[in-house]
């Protein structure tokens, strides 16, 4: 049986060789501390044309054994796999001796053996497994082996990796409930001729510029949303949400209207989620979150899970909104020079304001 084990990716000095070698004395000063220990360990440094590699094997006789894989890279150590192997022959062993005394002195009271099996043997082995597999001993034990392998900047190099809890989180209401309630409500119009906050147009997204990508999945978009929640014993707590826009167009068959997203309520479907330790969080988002503060130190430190859900409006996709809306200004139309009165061609704009809110969704219903 392997328990999993977070470990850290950044590289950590010092060399390869000095690394294993504190591992090797870590275990010697154990061992002296402590003469009854069951732990035992072993190192070994080798050499390749890629650079240095080593594998340390830490034993202890009760649990199991830890087995690490590591690397060198330009004088630094970095970790490149861990687990924990679990041991459990001694455990039956030891209770298969126990059971054969016993079952031989029900046997001779009785003179059954096999009910004497059946009411002995099964038994006995499952609440072993179960004994043995979440006992303090054992866990203890564990938390030994990962001790040896040192510390960086006061945090363990290894460490247990929890479990992400098994429900995920609901899809909150509220404010995206209340956006998508009103576009339900309001009647369809057409882009053309489009007047302030008479209305819903439905149309597909038309990104205007340079597209922004979201963070999870990397996809192109002109807004994503980024919610992320932590791992507790309570279960997932919300942690806080990222959001990036830019403006877009929204284009049906009669035209287009310009949307100026700032100060807009969007309500987007989550519809990509990912689960990470705080270690395995891609670059770009794990730079984010850091200076967000979305994730606490705590989190860091007992590699707890994070869950990231994504929604975006992607270029094409079916999209209800309304808003105020203003004349702007067309940069990308060609200017009428027909005498003193040529003016700039415009185009209408959906913007935020106070009276007529500038609310968008991509839900089905709305459309």
């Amino acid at each position: 049986m392997f328990i999993p084990v977070a470990h850290r990716e950044r590289p950590f000095k010092p060399e390869l060789a000095r690394y294993v070698a504190d591992i090797e004395a870590a275990v010697n000063a154990h061992l002296r501390a402590h003469p009854d220990a069951l732990i035992r360990g072993h190192a070994r440094l080798v050499q390749t044309s890629e650079g240095g590699r080593a594998r340390v094997r830490l034993t202890h006789a009760f649990v199991g054994q830890l087995v690490v894989e590591l690397v060198e890279d330009d004088g630094c150590t970095r970790i490149t796999g861990a687990r924990v192997r679990r041991r459990l022959g001694l455990v039956f062993a030891l209770f298969v001796v126990a059971l054969v005394i016993i079952v031989a002195a029900l046997t001779a009271a009785s003179g059954d053996v096999w009910s004497s099996l059946s009411l002995i043997v099964a038994p006995a082995l499952m609440g072993s497994v179960l004994i043995y597999g979440n006992s303090p001993a054992g866990e203890e034990s564990v938390a030994r082996l990962l001790a040896l392998c040192g510390r960086v900047d006061g945090r363990p190099i290894l460490g247990r990796a929890s479990r992400p809890p098994e429900t995920r989180p609901s899809e909150s209401g509220g404010r995206t409930a209340r956006v998508d309630a009103a576009l339900r409500a309001a009647p369809r119009v057409t882009s053309d001729g489009y007047r302030h906050g008479e209305g819903k147009v439905v149309g597909r997204v038309r990104r205007g510029g340079e597209a922004v990508r979201a963070l999870a999945s990397g996809r192109p978009c002109a807004y994503y949303e980024l919610r992320v929640h932590e791992s507790r014993e309570s279960g997932w707590t919300y942690m806080g949400t990222l959001r990036q826009r830019e403006p877009f167009f929204v284009e049906d068959e009669t035209g287009r209207l310009r949307v100026a997203p700032s100060g807009a309520t969007i309500s987007t479907r989550f519809d990509h989620g990912e689960t990470y330790l705080w270690s395995e969080l891609p670059g770009a988002l794990r730079r984010v979150l850091e200076e967000q503060a979305l994730c606490t130190a705590a989190a860091i430190a007992e590699r707890r899970w994070l869950w990231v859900e994504e929604g975006v409006l992607e270029d094409g996709e079916s999209v209800a909104v309304m808003g105020a809306s203003r004349d702007e200004p067309d940069p990308d139309a060609e200017l009428d020079r027909g005498g003193y009165r040529a003016h700039a061609p415009g185009r209408r704009c959906l913007v935020h304001a106070e009276r007529a809110p500038l609310l968008v969704s991509d839900h089905p219903t709305c459309l």
